[in-house]
Formats: structure tokens, sequence, C-alpha cells
């Protein structure tokens, strides 16, 4: 049995659960509306799915998930997951979790997209964050959402559409172009990596003589930890990457000294900085009136293969992306099958044309 009362103007429900008495705000000072939200939590007690709310502080609650993100986490990764809640939290000055609502996250969005100019793609970043929080809150802290319609209230903020992607890959004579620029500096080997075997920048500067295999022509993108520094791929999965005839040709001309711990040494002899590798691309380039990076070189890899017709299902594979991020990368310059698929109708047209032929031939 629930039972109304009144703090102020606000109605309240107390009920026994358990033998122990909860109490919960109705949030509404109407009593129709009161009686209504009553009714469903008396249903929900019948049923037995009615559980009390909980007030988490949110200081304790938002420490405790930042520690959970660096632990499970890659390490740029988690760091940008705390930067976007911290943003949020610094502008939304709450202190308990039930006080951060659908109509909270949706409005600093909205003005971080109107003023600030952030991207759809961040936006939606910024709603992810907040959702993990409570996804966190939900199964470490026994959270209950004040709208028994959504376990997660954050459910209800709208994504942001995607804009269709742009992105920027080399043809055969920009690619050309780019080794002769980067020849002179010993770039050669690790720009064919990325142009041959689109690999990510650090996936490429994380390799070691054994990942190579030039005998079965075959490149191991895996996680390792070395000098007590751990390394996994974006994905956190394993994959094994052919290596074709040309990026070879790159490779078994360039092979790292015997006692090189790298298989793409930086000058000094240690594993490349990826900020200090895409500044001396960018250095390089610029001096040539070039302006393509690491990403442009991964995207050419899956744009070439696309437009020789390899399924976006291997491209994928070959990448370590999902299909469905290589569809909307590559599926408009993907041509397999293209015109076999648009046909259909011709039996019946040629048949139709041979029966006109033989009208003729016997008027």
């Amino acid at each position: 049995m629930a039972t109304l009362y009144r703090r102020g103007r606000i109605w309240w429900v107390k009920v026994y659960r358990n033998g122990n008495a909860c109490y919960e705000s109705l949030k509404t000072a109407d009593k129709s509306t009161a009686k209504y939200r009553c009714a469903e939590i008396e249903k929900r007690l019948y049923e037995g799915t009615y559980e009390p709310r909980r007030r988490i502080p949110l200081d304790g609650l938002v420490e405790e998930y930042r520690d959970y993100l660096r632990t499970r986490k890659a390490k740029r990764t988690a760091a940008n997951e705390i930067r976007y809640l911290d943003q949020f939290l610094r502008a939304n000055p709450v202190r308990r979790l039930d006080q951060v609502t659908s109509a909270l996250v949706s409005a600093f969005i909205t003005r971080r997209v109107r003023h600030d100019g952030i991207s759809p793609r961040t936006a939606n970043l910024i709603r992810e964050v907040v959702y993990r929080l409570f996804e966190y809150a939900i199964k470490h802290h026994a959270y209950v959402s004040s709208d028994p319609r959504y376990l997660n209230p954050i459910a209800t903020v709208e994504k942001f559409k995607l804009p269709a992607s742009n992105i920027r890959s080399l043809n055969p004579e920009q690619i050309e172009e780019q080794f002769r620029v980067v020849q002179p500096n010993g770039l050669a080997p690790l720009v064919a990596t990325y142009i041959y075997a689109g690999l990510r920048r650090e996936e490429a500067l994380w390799l070691q003589p054994s990942d190579v295999d030039l005998g079965r022509r075959l490149v191991h993108v895996r996680a390792k930890t070395v000098n007590a520094e751990s390394w996994q791929p974006k994905t956190k999965r394993n994959r094994i990457v052919p290596i074709s005839r040309v990026l070879h040709g790159y490779l078994a001309f360039n092979q790292p000294r015997e006692n090189s711990l790298w298989y793409f040494p930086s000058p000094k002899g240690k594993r490349w900085s990826p900020t200090n590798l895409s500044r001396s691309l960018r250095r390089i380039n610029k001096r040539a009136g070039l302006d393509w990076g690491c990403l442009d070189y991964r995207h050419t890899f899956g744009t070439q293969l696309a437009m020789k017709g390899i399924s976006l299902h291997k491209i994928a594979k070959f990448m370590g992306n999902s299909p469905e991020i290589c569809r909307r990368h590559y599926a408009a310059v993907h041509t397999e099958d293209l015109h076999d698929d648009v046909e259909f109708g011709m039996k019946r047209t040629e048949d139709e044309g041979s029966d006109r032929n033989k009208t003729r031939e016997t008027n």
C-alpha cells in the first residue's frame, strides 16, 4: 500500500518494502498527477518490480568512475571520456546523480553545439559519456531511475545524425609523389606500411621485428608489454594484415637493425612518439606543398581496396574496424558487382526483341 502526502507544495509517496519505509518524491504539485504516479508505484509493488530510488553523491561516484575508466580503457580514450565528463560537471555543479536529468544533458549539449561549434560526433560522445556513468551506477550502485520507462534516463537524450563521411585519400599519382618526398628522410617504409597495410598511427609505431613476418608476408598487430609499458590495439583485438608485394619491397630492403627493439625506430633509436612523428611528417610535407598525414594514408588503403571491389567486411577485418564504419567511409567508392546488381528484366527484353524480328521476317 502506498500513502500519499505533501511536503510543501510537492506530493510524496510512502511505501513499505521488505518491512522498511521508503519515501519518494512524485515531483508534482498536481494531485491528479500524483495519484496517477502513486498508482504506478503500487502496481510495481504488486508485481515485485519496485525499487526505491537511492540518492548517490556525485563526487564519490565520479571519482570511482574515473578510476574505472583508467583501468579498462586505453589511456587516451579514458582521458578523453574523463575530460568530457568533467566539462559537463563544471558547467552543471550538481551534488547527486538523480539531479543529472536528461533535460540538463540535452541543454548542455545544445549550448556546446550552438556556441562552441562542436561537431555532431563530439555531441554524441558527450551524451555517451554521461550515459555510461549512469550505466555504471545502475550496475555497481543499484541506481534506480525516477522514470520507470527508462532504466537509464540519458536514453531519452536524442543523438545527432552524423553527416556523410568526408574522408581524404591519395590516388596512385599522389602516392608516388608522397614517397618521393619522404624517401630522403628515411620514412618511406613507415609511410608504405600506413598506405599498403592500413595501420593506425600507433599500431605501426608499436610494431617490433617479431611482428613482421616477411617470409609469410604478414603483419601482426597485437597487444604487448615492453619495458613495463602496456599497449593494445584500439579495438582491443589482435589482427593480421597481409603484406602486399609493393609493401614487401619497401620492408625487405629497409629492415631494422639486429638489436633494434622497434621495427620503425625514431632517429634516436627509440619508439616514435605519435605526436613527434606527425610533426615531422607535417614539416616534411609542408616544404613540398603537401598536407597529408597518417589518417589519410590509412584511408588510402581502405579506399583503394573498395575501388578494387574487395568486400567491405574483408576491408573491416584488415583495418580492425566494424563493417558499419567501413560502409560509412568507403561505400561510395565500393564497386563490387555494382553493374550486375542493377541488371534485371534482360531475358524478357531479349525475347520481345526476338519476337519482333520474327514478325518482320514473316511479313
